[in-house]
């Protein structure tokens, strides 16, 4: 039997352990690699590796250590967004609804399947983002500085006591100042600050303005459904010079005057009072003038003016002791409490007599429109009217031309079918009776260097022109015997006929023509065929200028009455410019 050894057992149990322990060491751990993968201000994003196998269920805690805005040390350990946990059987995991700006211990379990290998876990701390401040400035014990054109307002910085809600490093204020009566809206003042106190400046007098205040982090963000609201006014200043000065009505009583005006706009304090001054329009010094209080009622109920509002009730004064005869000027300014600077006048107003109806209803401005309009209207007039002047010289100017073209008239005025053959016949027999002056025959057919209107409408032949009449059964012509030109006619041939030569024209012999009853049985009996007289002297082309007589006459004139059917007695007529004028062709 062998002896029992004490220090022998122990040695080997030893040796047991230390082999079970450096087999242990040498198994890999299965979880490892726990991460964060992405944070923002309300959540964590995590990841890490599993090596055994397929299919174990991970654990994940979350447990809130801090807020980075407040002291150390001060947590949130409610359930929810404290504390929490969740399983999964993913490498990864989300964790929503968490504190922004806050550092969290995050914790995963793994749990294998396999019944042999023991449960791991890794832990490791996680943060998430700033986010914009839920937290405004608060109230300050200095009180706001106004003065007449600015505001000083003071504030404090968020109690720490909230420093749950800064969601990240505070840095300052932004602020947005903005006017709140009617006339200052327009006015608006935005930027950022790190003091505690701001001044405004260039602010309008006597108004109201109201401060907004955010907190804003060292990233530039505020939250603009939280801010801290402060309201101040400037102080009153030199008020603006009244509005709308104006005389109200003609009064019956010439030494009576009634004035209206509206207060200043925009105001700049409370009126005190008004000054009503007064002066005759040719004078230069001023001869009076009135304190009115802006409260008295003296108005009459239906004024001129509407009341708008506050500040647009009229004030009315009644001046007395004028002269009626008399042109007079006044001006009113305003007074501010508290303000010893009164504002400048207003502008002048000239009243005029009473007997002046309807003037002196206007102000200086509004009767230099209405003189402007007058002088526009009489400018306008006569244009008019010059216009019409000229359209009816314009008109008239053609009055005397006859319308050839309507009436089928030629430009002697005679129809070109008024004379009968035997006129056309005997037409180089005519000779002029008694010549009439050059000038008198140009003045009376002066139209005839007058153009033709072209747009009326003319024959298009000679057919369409309408016959004379069928002469009747009375025989209409007389016996034509020559009769030798008077001496004392000669003279006036001579000249007649030196003038002629001067013209680079010549003129054929002058025949005189007289009517005798006839009497002489050998020449009433001796007619041509187609029963005619014959001449008394034989006419034959030596005796006559045949080709001076056919040359065209366009500068002799002589009108012929168509309706005449006696034997032509004076000069051949002229060969009208038609016919040397070329025609188109008509189809």
């Amino acid at each position: 039997m062998v002896p029992y050894n004490p220090r022998v057992i122990s040695t080997a149990c030893l040796l047991l352990l230390l082999l079970v322990c450096s087999c242990h060491a040498q198994r890999p751990s299965c979880l490892q690699n726990l991460r964060v993968t992405g944070s923002s201000p309300t959540a964590i994003s995590l990841g890490w590796d599993y090596n055994c196998g397929e299919g174990a269920l991970f654990k994940v805690y979350y447990e809130h250590m801090e807020w980075k805005a407040c002291p150390t040390g001060i947590q949130d350990e409610t359930r929810g967004r404290g504390v929490n946990n969740l399983e999964t059987r993913e490498a990864s995991v989300h964790l929503e609804g968490l504190h922004p700006f806050s550092v969290y211990k995050l914790t995963v379990k793994a749990l294998s399947l396999d019944q042999n290998l023991r449960p791991e876990e890794l832990t490791m701390a996680g943060e998430t983002h700033s986010d914009m401040p839920n937290v405004a400035p608060e109230v300050s014990t200095i009180t706001t500085r106004a003065g007449v054109t600015n505001l000083k307002f003071y504030w404090q910085d968020p109690s720490p006591s909230k420093c749950k809600d800064f969601n990240s490093v505070l840095d300052g204020v932004f602020y947005i100042l903005k006017g709140t009566d009617r006339w200052n809206l327009k006015q608006e003042y935005s930027g950022s600050t790190d003091d505690n106190s701001f001044t405004f400046e260039n602010l309008m007098p006597y108004s109201y303005y109201s401060l907004f205040l955010y907190a804003r982090n060292t990233e530039g963000k505020y939250n603009t459904k939280i801010h801290y609201k402060m309201v101040g006014r400037t102080e009153p200043g030199k008020p603006l010079p009244p509005r709308d000065l104006q005389e109200l009505a003609d009064p019956e009583d010439g030494t009576v005057r009634l004035l209206q005006w509206l207060p200043p706009f925009p105001p700049r304090g409370e009126v005190n009072y008004y000054t009503l001054r007064w002066r005759q329009t040719n004078a230069s010094l001023w001869l009076e003038h009135e304190n009115v209080n802006p409260d008295q009622d003296q108005c009459p109920g239906t004024t001129t003016l509407e009341s708008r509002g506050e500040y647009d009730v009229p004030v009315c004064f009644t001046v007395t002791k004028l002269e009626p005869s008399a042109n007079y000027t006044f001006q009113v300014s305003a007074t501010n409490n508290g303000v010893p600077d009164r504002s400048s006048w207003s502008h002048e107003v000239i009243v005029s007599p009473v007997n002046e109806e309807g003037w002196s209803m206007f102000s200086g401005s509004q009767r230099i429109i209405l003189v402007i309009i007058i002088a526009v209207c009489l400018i306008l007039l006569i244009i008019a009217i010059s216009f019409l002047i000229y359209r009816q010289k314009a008109k008239a100017r053609y009055k005397s031309v006859p319308d050839y073209e309507a009436k089928g008239l030629n430009h002697n005025g005679a129809s070109p079918m008024a004379f009968s053959n035997s006129t056309l016949r005997n037409s180089h027999i005519r000779a002029s009776l008694t010549p009439k002056s050059h000038a008198d025959t140009m003045k009376r057919y002066q139209h005839h260097l007058l153009p033709s209107d072209s747009s009326l409408s003319r024959p298009k032949s000679i057919q369409e022109t309408p016959l004379p009449p069928v002469p009747k059964d009375d025989h209409l012509y007389e016996e034509l015997t020559l009769k030798p030109a008077p001496s004392h006619e000669a003279n006036g041939r001579d000249t007649k006929d030196t003038k002629d030569a001067k013209d680079g024209r010549s003129r054929p012999d002058s025949l005189q023509l007289s009517r005798e009853p006839s009497a002489d049985a050998s020449v009433s009996g001796s007619l041509d065929e187609d029963e005619y007289l014959p001449p008394k002297r034989r006419c034959s082309t030596d005796t006559l200028d045949m080709d001076d007589y056919l040359k065209p006459t366009f500068s002799q004139f002589q009108r012929i009455d168509a309706r005449d059917m006696s034997p032509p007695s004076g000069a051949p007529p002229p060969i009208p410019m038609e016919s040397y004028a070329s025609t188109s062709q008509r189809t």
